[in-house]
């Protein structure tokens, strides 16, 4: 899924190629349905600041450990 902050038919008709299940939508018209169906979702930086905006979030939580290391960790031991 890309979550846009304006309509993009560019990017609409590249979805339609890579197939069903990729999805292009407006930050307007996303729904919190849509996030969780999805395995990736890709927010374009104005979607997310027009999200913050509209939802108030103050500050976004940040990972205390980096997940890529830890999977490297992992990759490492076997």
């Amino acid at each position: 899924m890309f979550v846009t902050g304006k309509e993009r038919k560019n990017l609409v008709l590249a979805a339609r190629i890579l197939g069903e299940h990729v999805v292009v939508k407006r930050a307007k018209d996303l729904k919190v349905r849509d996030l969780l169906l999805k395995g990736r979702v890709v927010i374009e930086r104005r979607a997310l600041e027009w999200l913050i905006a509209r939802f108030g979030v103050d500050t976004v939580a940040r990972p205390k450990k980096d997940p890529m290391r830890e999977y490297e960790k992992l990759l490492k031991l076997l």
